[in-house]
């Protein structure tokens, strides 16, 4: 796509593609090694060490070369930290109470690869100590993960029970983020924003109209 630039592209904003198709912007990335599947060698050697904007769809249609699209001047859903640490703290702290999730979910809602797993017991700590709830996090086995204080009783306090080789015994307290990243701040705004047509050579203050190449 042409016409916008990396900090266009800011997290919480859509794509609001001719067809109806909606791309809810996520936030900016590295290109890795995940875009070999979709590109070409030499496309892809072209854009290694380029920044770019990962994206959900909320809402199918087709997305053609040459087709218009409107990128919405509104954040129309959360804005999700760039950074990796961060990203874990945002999604621990939409994790409801009574319900656990475990690292490699965890892993999978930040998007992370598989060698960051390393690193989750550090993020998980760090966000304990910001005050998110590090005690609803289990490891991929399902068990406590040793890393945070009083996780058993801070678990029970919550209604999810431990067994005494101190796994979750409830398998439905399972929290896995599917609406995550598709649930708009507003329904109304979303609303709004999702039912304007998108007409040839339509401009408003409010949206930046771009065409695909």
């Amino acid at each position: 796509m042409a016409g916008f630039g990396e900090e266009d592209l800011t997290s919480g904003r859509v794509l609001v593609f001719e067809s109806g198709a909606v791309v809810r912007i996520t936030h900016a990335c590295e290109i890795c090694s995940a875009l070999r599947k979709f590109v070409d060698a030499a496309t892809y050697r072209a854009l290694v060490g380029e920044r770019g904007a990962l994206g959900v769809v909320v809402r199918d249609g087709a997305i053609l070369r040459g087709g218009r699209v409107v990128l919405d001047d509104h954040a129309r859903f959360p804005v999700v930290p760039d950074a990796m640490a961060s990203r874990a703290a945002w999604v621990l702290g939409q994790v409801p109470a009574g319900n656990v999730l475990t690292y490699d979910i965890l892993l999978r809602l930040i998007g992370g690869k598989r060698a960051y797993v390393r690193a989750l017991p550090a993020y998980v700590k760090r966000a304990e100590a910001a005050g998110l709830p590090g005690h609803r996090v289990l490891t991929s086995r399902g068990t406590l993960t040793g890393h945070v204080a009083y996780q058993k009783e801070r678990l029970a306090r919550e209604g999810t029970s431990v067994d005494d080789s101190e796994r979750i015994i409830d398998r439905y307290r399972a929290w896995f983020g599917r609406d995550l990243y598709t649930t708009p701040i507003s329904d109304i705004g979303m609303s709004a924003a999702l039912d304007a047509p998108i007409l040839p050579g339509r401009v408003s203050r409010h949206n930046v109209e771009i065409a695909l190449t």
